[in-house]
C-alpha cells in the first residue's frame, strides 16, 4: 500500500432541494494476484488469446481515438486481496472478466460482481462497470430486474447492449468503447449523457424494456431524436450522476497529493498561522483548479462555489499538537450541473 502523511475525509452532503482517470482494470481470474499495464493492442494479442473475454474489451478499448495510454489487468485468486495489493496503482473503472462470472446468471446477481462492487463502494473511490448482455428479440420486463443486487451502489454503472445471440463472444462491448473514447477526458468536462461511439450500434428495445432501463438507471445506446446514436443516461445503480462522482474523486485525490507535496518539498511546515495559511491555500489551488475543469457550480453571481476553513491553533487539541497533527482543514463545494434534457413549450397565435 502507499503510505500518506495526509488524510481526506470526505462526507456528501445532500441538498434539501429536490488522472488519467478514464484506465479501466480488467479482472481476470487466476491462480495469483497479479497487476500488468498493456499500452497496445498487440501487447494484449500476444498475452491473451482471442477466446479470451480481455482480448475482445481490449480490442474496442484501443480502437477508439484518443484512448488512455494504457488499460490494466488484474488477475486474481481473491478479489479482496487483489483490491488491497493493487490499491495503489493507477487505474479507475473496474470491469470483472467474462471467465470470473457463473454462467446462466445476469450479472447483475453474480456473486463476484457484488463482491467487487461493493468493495468499491466501501472504499468510496472508483468506479465499477458493468456489461448485461441481450438477445436481439429479449425484451425487459421491469427496472427491478435490472437492478438485482447492484441496487442503491453509488460507484457501479450497468450498461445494457443487444447482440444477435447474447453471449459474450457476440456482443459489442459498450463498456470498452465508452471507457476508450471518453477516458482520457478531464474530469468535470465530461456529462455521461448522450455520448456517441461511432463503433456501436444502436439497439432498438420495446418501449416496457426502454422505460425499464430508464427507470432502474442503467445505460443503453440508442437513436435519439436526431437519429445519432448515443446513450441513454449518464447516472449509477444508486441515481447519482456519474460526472459528480469522478469530480469527487478527483478532488479528494488531488488535495491529498498537493498537500503531501507540500509536506515532503518544505523541509518543515510549522505548526502556526503561517504553515497553517500555507495548508489551507494548497487547498484553495486545487479546488480553483476543479472549478476551472468543470467539477464545481458557479454561483447566481458567476463565482465558484466552494469554500475552504482552517481552524487556529488556538483551537486544535494539545494532544494533536503534541502529536504534530493538523484536523482543522475542512472544504466543502457545490457540484456543477449539466442540462440532460431540454423542454420548451411554445405557443401559437391563431
Amino acid at each position: 500500500m502507499t503510505l500518506s502523511d495526509v488524510t481526506v475525509s470526505i462526507e456528501v452532503q445532500q441538498s434539501s432541494a429536490s488522472a488519467g482517470y478514464g484506465i479501466p482494470a480488467y479482472f481476470v481470474p487466476g491462480d495469483t494476484n497479479t497487476y500488468k499495464e498493456y499500452s497496445t493492442l498487440e501487447s494484449i494479442q500476444a498475452a491473451y488469446k482471442p477466446a479470451d473475454s480481455v482480448y475482445g474489451f481490449a480490442t474496442e478499448y484501443f480502437a477508439q481515438p484518443d484512448h488512455p495510454q494504457v488499460m490494466a489487468v488484474i488477475t486474481f485468486a481473491d478479489l479482496e486481496e487483489a483490491m488491497k495489493l493493487f490499491d495503489n496503482k493507477g487505474w479507475y473503472f473496474a470491469i470483472l472478466a467474462d471467465e470470473a462470472m457463473t454462467k446462466d446468471i445476469k450479472p447483475q446477481n453474480d456473486t463476484k460482481v457484488l463482491t467487487l462492487s461493493n468493495i468499491i463502494e466501501s472504499s468510496q473511490y472508483r468506479m465499477m462497470i458493468v456489461l448485461d448482455r441481450y438477445a436481439n428479440a429479449d425484451a425487459i420486463a421491469s427496472d427491478d430486474v435490472l437492478k438485482g443486487s447492484l441496487d442503491g451502489n453509488e460507484r457501479t454503472i450497468l450498461m445494457v447492449k443487444k447482440s444477435s445471440t447474447a453471449t459474450a463472444s457476440d456482443a459489442q462491448r459498450l463498456d470498452a468503447a465508452l471507457v476508450g473514447r471518453y477516458g482520457a477526458y478531464t474530469v468535470g468536462s465530461l456529462n455521461w449523457h448522450d455520448l456517441i461511439a461511432p463503433t456501436m450500434t444502436a439497439d432498438d428495445w420495446d418501449a416496457i424494456s426502454l422505460n425499464a432501463i430508464l427507470k432502474s438507471g442503467s445505460m443503453a445506446f440508442v437513436n435519439k431524436a436526431n437519429n445519432v446514436a448515443q446513450t441513454t443516461s449518464g447516472v449509477t445503480m444508486s441515481g447519482q450522476y456519474i460526472d459528480v462522482i469522478m469530480g469527487i474523486d478527483w478532488t479528494g485525490s488531488n488535495i491529498k497529493a498537493s498537500l503531501q507535496n507540500i509536506l515532503t518539498q518544505s523541509n518543515k511546515v510549522p505548526y502556526d498561522q503561517a504553515g497553517i495559511a500555507l495548508l489551507k491555500a494548497t487547498v484553495e489551488g486545487v479546488l480553483a483548479k476543479a472549478y476551472t475543469n468543470g467539477i464545481i457550480d458557479a454561483d447566481d453571481a458567476g463565482q465558484a462555489s466552494y469554500s475552504v476553513t482552517a481552524k487556529d491553533r488556538s483551537e486544535m487539541r494539545e494532544s494533536d499538537q503534541q502529536a504534530r497533527v493538523f484536523t482543522g482543514l475542512s472544504y466543502q463545494y457545490v457540484p456543477a450541473n449539466a442540462i440532460d434534457q431540454i423542454k420548451v413549450f411554445g405557443a401559437i397565435n391563431m
